[in-house]
């Protein structure tokens, strides 16, 4: 995430440790019902989503940011600024790598964008 959609966040009311203790889901629909953090994240939803996604699962699976480092032969310090956000060039393989230390499936595509009709 670069400095400007950090600061962006920030603004909006960021991201910080309120929401620490419930479900991911609901502190995310919680931050989503102000404008200005439905905005930025609506800019960055497929990011928003991957990461999400990633944090889930590692929770779900037990594992620490360094038993998933370990499991994708990386340190800890890569899967926090995965995590965050602050690493933003992720290639196809490194995603692969998370998916088989998460015993997932990694599903990537492209999809048709929504049409408004004026």
């Amino acid at each position: 995430m670069s400095k400007h959609e950090k600061k962006k966040l920030d603004e909006a009311g960021g991201l910080a440790a309120k929401g620490v203790g419930q479900p991911f889901s609901r502190y995310k629909e919680e931050l989503l019902q102000t404008p200005e953090v439905l905005a930025a994240y609506e800019e960055l939803g497929p990011e928003f989503e991957l990461i999400a996604s990633l944090i889930e699962l590692r929770r779900l699976r037990g594992l620490s940011q360094e038993g998933l480092a370990q499991a994708v032969g990386t340190r800890q310090p890569a899967i926090a600024r995965i995590e965050s956000g602050r690493y933003r060039g992720m290639s196809v393989k490194t995603l692969e790598k998370l998916a088989h230390a998460l015993k997932a499936k990694l599903v990537i595509r492209f999809e048709e964008e929504e049409r408004v009709s004026p």
